[in-house]
C-alpha cells in the first residue's frame, strides 16, 4: 500500500510538528520520505494563489501529482480521482483559518461537496472538540460517518537529572501570541503569589508587549526570555514544578503534551481541545472557558470578519477586558498546586502515563495504519456517497 503524506511546506510556512513527529515515527513507510519544498517562485505562485482563494472565497485545494494508492492530507482538500484522508485541528484549518472564506455560503458547499464525495474515505480530526467543529459547521450524517478521531502525539523524551533550588517552586510558561495563551492574566496572578511564596516563573514568549515587560520586570521573581527547544527539553522541563498556560487561543497544543512527559502538573483554561490533553484534578487544574476566546460554544471561530481584522480584534480585547473570574480560579489553581508537592508530583506521574497510553505514538500508528487499510479497501467496492 503507497500512501503519500500530503503536507505543503515552505521556508516561510514550515511543517507544523505534528507532521515532522508523523513523518519522522511513521505508521508504514510513505511514499514521500520528507515534505517536498517549494521554491521561492513557486512559493509567489502561491502568495497570489491564497490571495486568490481569498477574493473568491474558496477552501484550501490540492492536487497530489505522485503516484500512490492514498492521500493523507494535512488540512487540503484533494481534487484528484483517487482515495484519501484528510486530517485537521478544527474546521478552520481547511481555509487557513481565514473566517471570511469559511462561512462563505460558496465554499461551504464546495468543502461539503468535497467532504461527501467518495473519495473522501475518512475525516481524521485532533480531538473530540475539532470534530464537533465539523460536525457543526456541517451537520450531514455522510460526513459524521466518516469522522474519526485521532490525535497527535510526542515520543516521551529522556528526562536529563537536574539540579533544583531547595524549597523554590519553578513555574514555567512556554507559547508564541503571548496575550492569546493567557500570558497577561499569568504575570498578574503570579505578581501576587510571589508576595506569599518562593516561586519562580520562566516566561518564553518572543511577543510580550514591552508595557507588561516594564510593568513586571521589577518582580526578581519573573524572567523574560525566548527559549529554543533543545533548552527547553534540556533545562527549563526537567526544572519546573508547574506548567501555567491559560490559553484562550489553542486548538490542541503540542506543548501540553511536552509537559506531560517531563511529568509536570499543568494549569490551564477550558479551551477547545485543552480539557481532553489536561484532565481537571488528574493531570492538572483547569479554570473556567475564558471570557475572551478564539472559539465560541459550538467550537467555531468567535470572530468572523477578514483574517486581519478578526486578529486585531481579539488581542485587542485581550488587551482591553478582564477576566476577573479567570484570574481568580487561576490563583486559585496555582496555590494549590505551590502548596502540595504531593499533588504536583501525583499529577505528574498521571501526566507521563496519558502520554505513554492515550497520547503514545504507538496507539496513533496502529489506528493511522487500520484507517489507511480501511481506505484503500473501501475504494475497490461500492461507494453510497455522491460523486463530484
Amino acid at each position: 500500500m503507497k500512501v503519500y503524506l500530503n503536507v505543503v511546506e515552505s521556508k516561510k510556512s514550515p511543517a507544523h510538528s505534528v507532521y515532522r513527529d508523523l513523518m519522522s515515527n511513521p505508521p508504514l513507510e510513505y511514499v514521500n520520505r520528507d515534505f517536498p519544498k517549494i521554491s521561492q517562485k513557486a512559493q509567489k505562485s502561491l502568495s497570489f494563489l491564497s490571495k486568490l482563494l481569498n477574493l473568491i472565497k474558496l477552501p484550501n485545494l490540492w492536487q497530489v501529482k505522485e503516484s500512490c494508492d492514498l492521500v493523507h492530507s494535512a488540512g487540503y482538500l484533494i481534487t484528484n480521482h483517487k482515495p484519501w484522508v484528510i486530517d485537521m485541528e478544527m474546521n478552520a484549518a481547511l481555509t487557513g483559518f481565514n473566517a471570511n472564506r469559511l462561512y462563505s455560503p460558496l465554499c461551504k458547499s464546495i468543502i461539503k461537496r468535497y467532504l461527501t464525495s467518495k473519495y473522501c474515505k475518512k475525516i481524521l480530526p485532533w480531538s473530540e472538540a475539532a470534530a464537533k467543529s465539523i460536525t457543526n459547521y456541517l451537520p450531514d450524517k455522510r460526513i459524521a460517518e466518516k469522522i474519526e478521531v485521532v490525535y497527535p502525539t510526542i515520543i516521551p523524551p529522556v528526562i536529563p537529572k537536574v539540579k533544583k533550588e531547595n524549597g523554590k517552586v519553578n513555574l514555567l510558561f512556554v507559547g508564541r501570541y503571548f496575550l492569546a495563551k493567557g500570558g497577561k492574566e499569568t504575570l498578574k496572578v503570579v505578581d501576587q503569589l510571589s508576595q506569599k511564596y518562593d516561586l519562580h516563573l520562566t516566561i518564553s514568549s518572543g511577543d510580550v508587549p514591552e508595557e507588561l515587560i516594564k510593568k513586571y520586570s521589577k518582580n526578581k521573581n519573573i524572567t523574560f526570555t525566548t527559549l529554543s527547544r533543545e533548552e527547553l527539553y534540556q533545562t527549563y522541563f526537567p526544572q519546573a514544578d508547574i506548567f501555567v498556560l491559560p490559553t484562550h487561543y489553542d486548538t490542541y497544543g503540542i506543548v501540553f503534551l511536552e509537559a506531560q512527559a517531563f511529568g509536570i502538573p499543568i494549569v490551564s483554561s477550558r479551551t477547545f481541545a485543552v480539557p481532553e490533553i489536561v484532565e481537571d484534578g488528574k493531570t492538572g487544574l483547569l479554570t473556567c472557558a475564558p471570557k475572551v476566546s478564539w472559539f465560541d460554544s459550538n467550537y467555531q471561530l468567535t470572530y468572523k470578519g477578514k483574517h486581519e481584522e478578526n486578529w486585531k480584534k481579539f488581542n485587542r480585547d485581550l488587551s482591553e477586558i478582564e477576566d476577573k473570574e479567570l484570574e481568580q480560579e487561576l490563583y486559585s489553581h496555582l496555590e494549590t498546586l505551590i502548596k502540595d508537592k504531593e499533588l504536583r508530583k501525583k499529577m505528574g506521574e498521571a501526566g507521563r502515563k496519558a502520554v505513554a497510553e492515550k497520547f503514545s505514538v504507538e496507539k496513533r500508528n496502529e489506528q493511522l495504519r487500520r484507517i489507511y487499510e480501511e481506505s484503500t479497501n473501501i475504494s475497490k467496492g461500492k461507494i453510497s456517497h455522491c460523486e463530484l
